[in-house]
């Protein structure tokens, strides 16, 4: 797997780029591949992706981006 940030954001997975869609889950998706085997604490990730605003609802939303898709 090769997760690009720089131009469109995208995951590779066996050379076929996915897409990523949404804002919120490209910032998670950023904050996770900058920190390669680290583990990233929920308070850094909301902080992060609402820029320090984050809704009663951001741990439920960050839930949701975290959770795999299946392509």
């Amino acid at each position: 797997m090769q997760v690009r940030l720089l131009g469109p954001v995208d995951v590779t997975v066996d050379g076929t780029p996915q897409p990523v869609s949404g804002l919120r889950r490209k910032a998670v998706l950023a904050v996770l591949a900058l920190h390669p085997g680290q583990p990233v604490s929920t308070a850094h990730l909301i902080h992060t992706t609402w820029d320090g605003a984050a809704p009663t609802t951001a741990l439920n939303t960050l839930q949701s981006h975290i959770v795999p898709h299946r392509v």
